[in-house]
Order: C-alpha cells, then sequence, then structure tokens
C-alpha cells in the first residue's frame, strides 16, 4: 500500500471545498443555514450578473423542519432572522419574513426525508433576491 498515493478532485469539487471551508461561524443555538464564499463555478447565466456560492444546511437538521424561526448567515457575516408566517404550516415548507426590514424566506424540501432544498431570500434592504436549489453534485448552492 502507496501511502503517498494522489488524489485528484474535480474543478467542481475543489471550488465546493474551498467554498465550504470559508463558512462564518454559526450560533449552535436555534436553526439556521450560512452562505459561504464565492465557488468561482458560473452560474449558468454567461457570466453577467449573479454568483453561485455554496450553502452550508449543518445547522439545520431535520428537527428544525418544525421550527418557527429561521437565521441565515449571509455572506458578510450579517445574521437575518425570518419568522414563520401562520399559513406555512407543513414542516417540508418554510415561508417567512424578517422584522427588521420586511425581507423574506421560503424554500420547500424535495420529500419528507430529503435535505435537497430549494427556495428563495428576497433581501429588501441589499435589493437583492438569492435562489437556493441544489447543483448536479448533489451539494447545497445559492445564486446571488
Amino acid at each position: 500500500m502507496n501511502p503517498f498515493k494522489m488524489v485528484s478532485f474535480s474543478t467542481k469539487a475543489l471550488a465546493a471545498a474551498i467554498a465550504l471551508s470559508a463558512f462564518p461561524s454559526i450560533s449552535a443555538a436555534g436553526c439556521g443555514l450560512a452562505i459561504g464564499a464565492k465557488m468561482g463555478i458560473s452560474n449558468g447565466n454567461g457570466g453577467k450578473s449573479g454568483e453561485k456560492r455554496a450553502v452550508d444546511l449543518s445547522n439545520l437538521p431535520k428537527s428544525c423542519r418544525a421550527s418557527n424561526e429561521i437565521s441565515v448567515t449571509l455572506p458578510n457575516g450579517t445574521v437575518k432572522t425570518f419568522k414563520k408566517n401562520p399559513g406555512s404550516s407543513s414542516n417540508a415548507h418554510f415561508h417567512g419574513e424578517s422584522d427588521d426590514d420586511g425581507s423574506s424566506f421560503e424554500y420547500i424540501l424535495s420529500g419528507s426525508n430529503s435535505d435537497a432544498m430549494f427556495g428563495s431570500l428576497v433581501h429588501v434592504t441589499d435589493s437583492t433576491v438569492s435562489q437556493f436549489s441544489v447543483d448536479a453534485l448533489g451539494q447545497a448552492v445559492v445564486d446571488i
């Protein structure tokens, strides 16, 4: 057995690993997710606008699916907290608003036992819309 065996990664896998290493710290208390560093991968729109970033869902376990509050750590380290709207009753669906500026965060899970999240965050103060999805490698990503 050769202890010095070379390991190679695709460009996408390497970019994802680098992006995941750049997450701001997330509080262990509460339920939340964090948007990481740029992945350096085209988001498919010709590079005209937007950027693809990795999303850390490690602080959004299945026990958070019934949570009335979700925090999102933005790339600049700011944490926005969204309170679930009363009409968002399913554990596979969350729709909430931020008390501070009316920003909204909504997501659905692709299945009851799935961690595949699809949704959007409308940040009123920054005038941005972020789209959450899963890339071809099965990693959670966001296009900002």
